[in-house]
């Protein structure tokens, strides 16, 4: 390593833990090799270019390392294949041609990613890719490994492998400007003894593989925010510490800052980079630039093709269908978070317009959609299947069960109402619908009890995440023929906190101030908290404290909630663990549903796929925060059972 480099996790090299990946996925000439050594310049991360070509253009062409050394001298390089053992490089360099490339990709989405059911060769070739990057990882200190292989098929199988925690940078660039790259005549000249120029395609194939694997990208992975960021290449070059700190949160590098000098240069640290654009070779201070030649040096006619031929997903990652007059000029991050409840009807729906366009720059169309509740592709046959189960198991108007589903923020509900919303027995109102919600919150009780009163479903889900403070109220105030039942959500601090700040920046931290200050003390957030609890909140010097540590402070209070309303004594209050939900879907679900009293089926969680818990590092939280966030852990851990 050629800077300092944080452990990931609390294993040291060579132990059991998973290994770290940040996986830049997308089509080529998209600005990955730039991306990806900025991130390698990050404290913690190591950038090694496109792996995938260890076996080729390392080992069997001998090219150069991006540390200046041809691949076999490189000590690195060495020590990591000293590491991993044996190997037979044309082996993988044939395994890989026959299993990745565009032919292979409808095979390997067949069995999921899994080799053992592609035969021998693709056995052989994933036990050969594990072994190196658990070699890696020792060889690295234990630093998180930045592969900007891109190819998504490629991606797709190193996030099934045993051993690899794979998580995914999505970068994209405009499609006109990648064309233009793409149609220009380069010098390769770190390939060792086959030096030659760089692939060139037209405009047509360009925009075909802008298309298919940027679309793949973000269909594979954008529905799960835990795993997946989508980044604009122009937003990195305008603003690299705003724009990569969403992929530096995939893996707790909250901390890590992207080495920016107050000129706007960057300082590029040398890398063992195997593969990539020539400029891999390049470090030192950078100045990023804007890349605009594309704007008048492609002609019009290759303009008008690409466009057409990507306009579909043009839209959904941000790019207009027009030639933008200045394609560094992305707006970025919001700063400041503005609550809406404080700005004037236009305002708020300027605000909003802005903060839904950076959720989809930053997170994905189908990550909105999702936040949103109106994803076509899934609400509409979820309406299908309601209408057919009302027709054919009539249910009497007035019999339905209210559920409320309560907690804080960012604590995987949305995955859970997805689930619950496919049972066709439950009629589901997001915090978006306005029959039943006002800026967020629950309208007046006679609302809600006209709403539950003119159900003709068993069920009515209701998720006012911003009234949890009222659940007794709910429970015991709102008019119901049948009893109510509430659930409780919550998930581990530090995954609310990463989460948290992508959504809303430092408004939790705002919030906390006002009310530590006594400027605001009637926001829905601090409401109900116990004195105690107010008097933790007060104890703090908002002058030094982290939007990290605020965000989890608020993770305290409204889940402290949970004990201090006396919810954990009632039946008719279940406690959900986002954690427990992901690790065991059915597990978890099987009882939930047993408890609001519909039948179970797998439909509930075929949207989450099992997956063990990560060995993320613990985020840099006031201690005395981190304290009582650990105690409340433990009591919500003892109280789920």
């Amino acid at each position: 390593m050629d800077h300092d480099t944080q452990t990931h996790s609390e294993h040291r090299p060579g132990e059991s833990a998973a290994v770290p990946v940040l996986f830049v996925a997308g089509t080529g000439r998209s600005g990955s090799t730039l991306v990806s050594n900025v991130l390698g310049s990050v404290a913690g991360l190591v950038s090694l270019g496109e792996v995938r070509y260890l076996w080729e253009r390392g080992i069997l062409e001998n090219g150069s390392c991006g540390c200046g050394e041809v691949f076999a001298d490189c000590p690195f390089w060495t020590g990591v294949l000293d590491l991993a053992g044996p190997t037979d490089p044309l082996r993988m360099v044939a395994a890989d041609r026959d299993l990745l490339r565009v032919r292979g990709l409808a095979a390997l989405l067949r069995v999921h990613g899994d080799p053992a059911r592609l035969g021998p060769e693709a056995i052989a070739y994933a036990a050969e890719i594990s072994r190196v990057y658990r070699a890696i990882h020792v060889e690295s200190g234990g630093a998180v490994i930045v592969d900007s292989s891109k190819l998504v098929s490629y991606g797709y199988l190193l996030s099934h492998l045993p051993g690899l925690d794979v998580r995914v940078l999505h970068l994209i660039r405009d499609p006109r400007g990648s064309a233009y790259s793409w149609s220009k005549q380069r010098a390769r000249t770190d390939r060792g003894s086959s030096a030659a120029a760089m692939a060139q395609e037209t405009p047509a194939k360009s925009a075909a593989l802008w298309d298919l694997w940027n679309g793949t990208a973000d269909r594979l992975w954008s529905g799960d925010p835990a795993r997946y960021v989508r980044v604009r290449y122009e937003d990195v070059v305008a603003d690299p510490q705003t724009a990569l700190a969403p992929a530096l949160a995939l893996f707790g590098q909250n901390q890590g800052e992207v080495p920016v000098a107050a000129d706007g240069a960057v300082s590029i640290a040398i890398s063992h980079t195997v593969a990539g654009n020539p400029s891999r070779m390049h470090f030192g201070d950078v100045r990023l630039e804007p890349d605009n030649a594309w704007m008048t040096a492609l002609p019009t006619s290759s303009k008008v093709l690409v466009t057409a031929a990507t306009a579909p997903l043009l839209a959904r990652f941000g790019y207009p269908l027009t030639e933008p007059h200045d394609s560094g000029a992305h707006s970025s991050a919001p700063g400041r978070h503005e609550f809406l409840e404080d700005l004037p009807p236009m305002r708020r729906t300027v605000a909003r317009v802005r903060r839904n366009a950076y959720w989809v720059r930053t997170q994905g169309l189908g990550r909105l959609l999702e936040e949103k509740d109106i994803d076509p592709v899934r609400t509409l046959p979820s309406a299908v299947r309601t209408w057919n189960y009302a027709r054919s198991h009539p249910h009497a108007v007035g019999h339905a069960r209210p559920v409320y589903l309560l907690g804080v923020q960012r604590s995987g509900t949305n995955m859970l109402v997805r689930g619950l919303g496919t049972a066709p027995e439950v009629e589901v109102h997001n915090e978006n619908d306005r029959a039943a919600f006002d800026r967020y919150k629950l309208r007046p009780d006679p609302v809600i009890e006209d709403i539950i009163a003119a159900s003709r479903h068993t069920h009515v889900l209701f998720k006012p995440l911003c009234d949890s403070h009222r659940a007794p109220q709910l429970l015991d105030g709102i008019v119901s023929a049948v009893p109510p039942r509430a659930i409780w959500a919550y998930r581990d601090v530090d995954g609310r906190v990463r989460s948290a700040l992508a959504k809303f920046g430092d408004g939790n931290l705002q919030v906390l101030r006002e009310f530590a200050d006594g400027t605001n003390t009637t926001r829905w957030h601090v409401a109900r908290i116990a004195p105690d609890t107010a008097d933790l909140v007060r104890s703090f010097d908002y002058d030094t404290l982290t939007p990290e540590s605020g965000a989890a402070l608020m993770w305290f209070v409204r889940n402290r909630l949970y004990f201090d309303l006396g919810l954990d004594a009632r039946d008719d209050v279940y406690l959900a663990s986002y954690n427990d939900f992901l690790a065991d879907p059915a597990g978890t679900m099987r009882p939930l549903a047993a408890f609001l009293g519909f039948p179970y089926r797998d439909e509930l969680v075929a949207h989450v796929s099992a997956r063990p818990p990560t060995h993320q590092a613990a985020l840099a939280i006031d201690p005395g925060i981190r304290a009582a966030c650990d105690d409340l852990t433990s009591r919500l851990a003892a109280a789920a059972g």
